[in-house]
């Protein structure tokens, strides 16, 4: 058995040996081959190449994770911003700590109107806007946002076209108009404080005269979204001239006649009156007729006052006629008199008002006279009224009684007279007296 089996290694050696060079080469080859085949399956396997990428990073460079990015601050505007409708455009200029763009937008553009590349802000209306700043991401910053509140208050209204007083020449019925303006956007509408003077058209400002006299016509804008109310008060003089009565060709000429004329009578009675009267001061009488112009140093009694009521005499009393003549008053009110006696009895009557000085505050009565009361005097205590003048004011200060008057045929002049008297006392004033005062229903 052995020997056999030694046999057949003999024959399988032999063979071998007989196998050609180049075969056997190629068969080398072939090995090596299918080995370089299955290296690459398993350098391409991703199991497998995971598992040794530890060993082939060791000599490589490690990588690194993105880094974080920064947080963007906005600055360089205010918190808040105030102004007026109106107001001139306000353009924002933010700062950043980054480098994003900046946009902006408002959340109201009824009152804020702003560019959104310029930041530019413009105020179209009144009321409360926000507006956002934004700045852009970038590769290293965050975004950022920040909201501004802006208020925007209403503007306030101006009233032109008008003046703040008109006097006019009474004429009943006559009208005038007023056209007043707004700066703003309300409706004008006017109102009079007194419509027996005159009335006013409620939008178009007609205004109508009804009497003599002064009154206030209120003009207003009304307010809107975007401008506030306002108003302006507009005072009203109607008024009228004096009479002119028959006038001297002499007077025509004086300086007197053109302080007459001059007036412009609006006021009561009363006040017409002593305007009238106060124009006249400084009048003197003269001697004969071509001296009334009043400038004369005259001492026969030749005045204006006595031409018009064709008397030439004493004149105080007829210098008290033709003031209330001038006036157009009522003879019921002031008579036409020449003589003082005349008025006294006059105010003495039943349904008239005469207060003696007893009877009044300087006095021991509760009257106070007026100005346009007439005041009487007498040269002595008790006695007969010799002299007339009207009250330009009255007042009573530390027991004194203080009257000033206007007085005719004065010294031979139309003068402001003042007097004094004590208090409780009996009216006496130097060398003659206080009588009384009396007091026309004007």
């Amino acid at each position: 058995m052995k020997k056999r089996v030694v046999s057949l290694c003999l024959l399988l050696a032999m063979a071998l040996s007989m196998v050609s060079p180049v075969t056997a080469l190629a068969a080398e080859e072939s090995a090596a081959s299918e080995e370089r085949e299955t290296v690459q399956v398993y350098a391409d396997t991703e199991e497998e190449n995971d598992s040794g990428s530890a060993e082939g990073s060791e000599g490589g460079e490690p990588v690194e994770p993105p880094a974080e990015k920064q947080e963007q601050v906005i600055s360089g505007v205010e918190a808040s911003y105030s102004t007026v409708y109106g107001a001139a455009s306000l353009t924002l200029e933010p700062q950043t700590n980054g480098d994003g763009t900046f946009s902006f937008a408002s959340d109201n553009t009824d009152v804020v109107a702003v560019d959104s590349a310029s930041g530019e802000m413009s105020f179209v209306g009144a009321g409360t806007a926000s507006v956002t700043i934004t700045a852009s991401e970038t590769e290293t910053y965050k975004a950022a946002q920040l909201e501004i509140p802006v208020t925007v208050a209403k503007a306030k209204q101006t009233i032109s076209g008008v003046s703040s007083s008109y006097t006019k020449y009474y004429k009943s019925k006559s009208t005038f108009t007023l056209k007043a303006k707004t700066s703003g956007e309300g409706t004008i509408t006017y109102k009079s404080s007194n419509t027996s003077i005159a009335t006013v058209g409620k939008t178009s400002g007609k205004v109508t005269m009804k009497r003599r006299g002064a009154c206030t016509i209120t003009v207003t804008a009304a307010a809107t979204k975007n401008y506030t109310g306002t108003s302006k008060k507009i005072k009203v003089t109607l008024y009228k001239k004096a009479a002119s009565l028959k006038a001297s060709k002499y007077y025509k000429k004086s300086k007197f006649y053109k302080r007459l004329m001059a007036l412009k009578l609006s006021g009561s009675s009363r006040t017409n009156i002593l305007a009238i009267a106060n124009s006249q001061m400084g009048y003197h009488e003269g001697n004969k007729t071509s001296q009334m112009g009043g400038t004369s140093s005259g001492s026969k009694n030749y005045t204006e006052y006595g031409y018009y009521y064709g008397l030439q005499g004493a004149w105080c009393a007829m210098f008290v006629n033709w003031c209330a003549r001038e006036n157009g008053t009522s003879t019921k009110d002031i008579p036409r008199y020449c003589a003082v006696m005349s008025y006294y009895s006059y105010y003495n009557k039943k349904g008239q008002h005469f207060y003696s000085w007893a009877k009044t505050k300087g006095g021991k009565g509760k009257y106070t006279p007026k100005a346009g009361d007439l005041i009487f005097f007498s040269d002595r205590l008790g006695g007969s009224t010799h002299h007339i003048g009207y009250v330009r004011s009255y007042q009573i200060k530390s027991g004194k009684v203080t009257v000033t008057t206007l007085e005719g045929n004065t010294s031979d002049e139309a003068r402001i007279r003042t007097y004094t008297a004590k208090k409780g006392g009996n009216g006496k004033i130097g060398s003659r007296y206080i009588k009384g005062f009396a007091s026309p229903n004007y």
